[in-house]
């Protein structure tokens, strides 16, 4: 991995990920009141270590990231009393679209099946994406870089991923 350290240095399954939220959200591993202290504040999206998912409308307490070309997920919804989880290695399609589709079917609810049809662009056809992009939202740059005729960004500080055309100025990593 390019920068471990702290982040993705753990192997893991979504079985184990699941049966770890249902006892951290029963109280087997800690109190309620440090549960509690876990949670994001007020209107916040993120606390210390939890974060509100809201997947396909509901919403659930977990936590993902992502290193190198590994994802990951875990989603905890109380009033289901439901834990979903996801592993992804290399994949190109994203964890919280797989989750809504994961927790649509459980709850037997419709969705739409992605697309993974990309479109092909020539070298020539990249180079109009290629540059430096910043945001007042975002507290880092992301830079598009072409490498052989294929499209990557790369957060600063970040490791470097692929970009998929999908279709009239949108990309997928």
């Amino acid at each position: 991995m390019s920068i471990p350290l702290g982040a993705g240095g753990i192997i893991s399954t979504p079985n184990d990920l699941c049966r770890f939220a249902a006892a951290l959200f029963s109280g087997q591993i800690i109190s309620s009141k440090s549960l509690e202290q876990m949670k994001p504040i007020a209107s916040d999206t993120y606390g210390f270590a939890l974060e509100y998912q809201n997947i396909s409308g509901r919403k659930g307490l977990g936590h993902g990231g992502d290193i190198d070309a590994f994802t990951a997920t875990v989603a905890y919804f109380e009033e289901e009393n439901l834990s979903i989880a996801l592993t992804c290695n290399g994949a190109n399609y994203g964890k919280h679209d797989i989750a809504t589709a994961v927790l649509n079917e459980v709850l037997g609810r419709p969705y739409e099946l992605p697309n993974f049809e990309f479109v092909e662009l020539n070298s020539e056809e990249l180079d109009q994406y290629l540059g430096t992009y910043a945001s007042d939202e975002v507290p880092i740059d992301i830079t598009i870089y072409k490498k052989d005729k294929q499209l990557f960004a790369q957060g600063t500080g970040q490791p470097s991923f692929l970009l998929f055309a999908e279709g009239n100025h949108r990309f997928s990593c």
